[in-house]
């Protein structure tokens, strides 16, 4: 038997180290998020930025560069990832990125409907403890055409 005065120190000594381990602050934990864009033929969208905004409360604003593999990671302020919840998603591409001038003749841009959160409809959920690796299919900035069969990817220019 353990004496009482050792006890008391040893349970509060636990119980400090049980609330430490089960993640006190837990709901503030930044999910790391490594995730692509793409168009839907599967091809990498070259340069921009994908941002995600919180839907609900408690959430806090995400974003990243998209490089020209079409590969982002999120970060949160200065730090990597974001908070577990359901987000609207934006993919912005701005003239005068190196990813995109340098793809410009090869890649198409990305729609500008994309652009802005109440219009792109894309929405993704970042997972606590999961694995976070959000493929984001956006649709290309098409021409003026008659028939959709015949519109072609606008390649961005100087």
């Amino acid at each position: 038997m353990i004496p009482a005065r050792v006890s008391f120190p040893l349970a509060a000594c636990t119980l400090g180290l049980l609330v430490a381990a089960s993640g006190c602050g837990g709901r503030d934990r930044l999910e790391i998020v490594v995730g692509e864009v793409v168009f839907p033929d599967g091809r990498a969208v070259a340069g921009g930025v994908v941002e995600f905004d919180p839907d609900g409360p408690g959430g806090r604003p995400a974003r990243a560069a998209i490089g020209s593999d079409g590969r982002f990671a999120l970060r949160s302020g200065a730090a990597a990832g974001a908070k577990a919840g359901q987000y609207r998603v934006a993919v912005v591409q701005l003239d005068g990125d190196p990813a995109i001038t340098a793809h410009h003749h090869h890649r198409p841009r990305v729609h500008p409907k994309f652009g802005r959160f109440e219009t792109s409809g894309l929405v993704e959920e970042i997972v606590a403890g999961g694995r976070n690796a959000p493929r984001i299919v956006v649709e290309p900035l098409l021409t003026t055409s008659t028939s959709p069969r015949n519109a072609q990817p606008v390649p961005s220019g100087n």
